[in-house]
């Protein structure tokens, strides 16, 4: 099976989000924002496997958009450790876009 590089990263950047919404939940007792940062995290590794599942070259870029989206709404809180996930969200769009057109 190829490896598939984006979905691996999307995994290790999801439990690192998942240390970091745990550490605000138990330790600064923050309980909103955390949340938000938990559920927008961990659904970028969920996008991009839909992604990998789409129906048409169409349905694939608007699940890699909106997993693109969600990590842009991490970085935005500055809560991101691997600010590198955008790029790599963004070189796998396009790298499919070639691919399938």
């Amino acid at each position: 099976m190829k490896e598939n590089v984006v979905m691996d990263k999307s995994f290790k950047f999801a439990l690192n989000v998942i240390k970091v919404g745990s550490f605000l939940i138990h330790e600064k007792h923050e309980f909103i924002l955390s949340k938000q940062l938990v559920r927008s995290g961990t659904s970028i590794g969920a996008l991009i496997k839909e992604a990998e599942h789409a129906q048409s070259k169409a349905d694939f870029i608007n699940k890699m958009n909106i997993a693109l989206k969600e990590a842009n709404e991490i970085d935005m809180r500055e809560f991101s450790q691997q600010p590198e996930m955008k790029i790599w969200l963004f070189h796998a769009t396009f790298k499919n876009q070639i691919l399938y057109a």
